[in-house]
C-alpha cells in the first residue's frame, strides 16, 4: 500500500493526473443510507456509487459502498477506514491499486484493495473486520477499498510526502 501511496502522491505533485483525487473522508462527510457528501464542491446523494477501472484487466466495474469499516486486518497488514463494498461489485484478482471513482465526478476517492477469498479469518487474502470493541467479522466474497482522504494530511506545503509530520494520518 506504501508504494500504491508514493506512486499516487507523485501523481498530485507533479500535477499528472487526468482524475482529480478527492481529499475528502466518506465517512465523515455524511451518512450511509441518507447520504449527502460535499466533497470539495462536489455533491453526491443516495449510497456512493464507483466506478473502479482496472489496468491490468482493461475493464471497468461499477460499484457502491456498503460500509465503512473501522478496521481491516489481513495477514501483517491492516488498515483504518476501510469502504466494504456492496455484494454485486464483483472485482476480481489483479484490480488492487485501481482507483475508485465517484461515479459521474470523475474524482478519485480511494484505491480497490482486496477481498476475502476463501472464508478464512484475518490471513493473507483472506481480510476481516475488527470492530472498535475488536469484536472480528469475515465472510467469504466480501471486498474493500481503502480511502485516500487521508493521504493528503502527509503532504507537506511543497506537496512532499511526509510521514513524520505531527498531521499525517496514514498508519505509520
Amino acid at each position: 500500500m506504501k508504494k500504491l501511496i508514493f506512486s499516487l502522491v507523485a501523481l498530485v505533485s507533479t500535477s499528472a493526473f487526468a482524475i482529480p483525487v478527492a481529499p475528502f473522508n466518506a465517512l465523515t462527510e455524511g451518512t450511509l443510507k441518507s447520504r449527502r457528501i460535499n466533497t470539495n464542491g462536489y455533491d453526491f446523494e443516495g449510497i456512493v456509487k464507483l466506478s473502479n477501472c482496472s489496468g491490468y484487466w482493461d475493464r471497468g466495474y461499477s460499484c457502491e459502498i456498503d460500509n465503512f469499516v473501522f478496521r481491516i486486518k489481513e495477514g501483517a497488514w491492516s488498515w483504518t477506514d476501510s469502504i466494504r463494498y456492496t455484494a454485486s461489485c464483483d472485482t476480481i484478482g489483479g484490480t488492487s491499486g485501481s482507483p475508485l471513482i465517484a461515479k459521474g465526478e470523475r474524482r478519485v476517492i480511494g484505491i480497490n484493495n482486496t477481498s476475502n477469498v476463501n472464508g478464512e479469518q484475518c490471513t493473507l487474502n483472506n481480510p476481516c473486520e475488527v470492530s472498535e470493541n475488536g469484536a472480528i467479522f469475515f465472510q467469504k466474497g466480501l471486498r474493500y477499498g481503502q480511502q485516500t482522504f487521508n493521504v493528503y494530511t502527509c503532504l507537506t506545503l511543497d506537496f512532499k510526502f511526509d510521514l513524520k509530520l505531527k498531521s499525517c494520518e496514514l498508519p505509520k
